[in-house]
């Protein structure tokens, strides 16, 4: 079974659960041959079709079983998969103006770390791409290099 684990963290993100939700979505991840598709939707009002929670104490467990992480593009989201060695699409959420986050998202994604959809209608594309992308693991956390990258960019 390849499951996919969708997080929006503590923010609303309906965009994004509501083009998880969509069957062409589903379709595509079936046919990558992922099977289980869970949402966590944090804030947000839409309710998926899909297995869904708000919020958990913590959620460590649904990204060490997943095999495929779909995230909004908070930086503990991001990290925390990719510390895991997960394949990782980043969904920017356009109405969060934070340009870290794209900063961030698009500075990884160039380093073939994790897929960037700059906007939740890119999903259905990059689910496309996923079979086919290799990631290029986080180099280990005691060279800080990556965190202090990313300290630069917030500061």
């Amino acid at each position: 079974t390849m499951k996919v684990f969708t997080t929006v963290g503590t923010t609303n993100f309906d965009d994004l659960v509501k083009e998880v939700d969509k069957d062409e979505v589903k379709s595509a991840l079936a046919n990558s041959g992922y099977t289980h598709i869970e949402c966590q939707i944090g804030s947000g009002t839409y309710t998926p079709s899909l297995p869904n929670f708000s919020y958990a104490p913590s959620l460590s467990d649904k990204f060490q079983s997943a095999d495929l992480v779909v995230s909004h593009a908070g930086a503990g989201s991001i990290l925390e998969a990719l510390r895991l060695g997960k394949k990782l699409i980043v969904v920017v959420n356009q109405k969060l103006m934070n340009n870290h986050q794209l900063e961030i998202s698009r500075e990884l994604s160039q380093r073939s770390h994790l897929l960037v959809c700059e906007s939740p209608s890119q999903l259905l594309d990059t689910i496309l791409l996923v079979n086919s992308f290799n990631p290029v693991p986080l180099p280990p956390p005691q060279t800080n290099i990556l965190v202090n990258q990313i300290e630069k960019l917030l500061s």
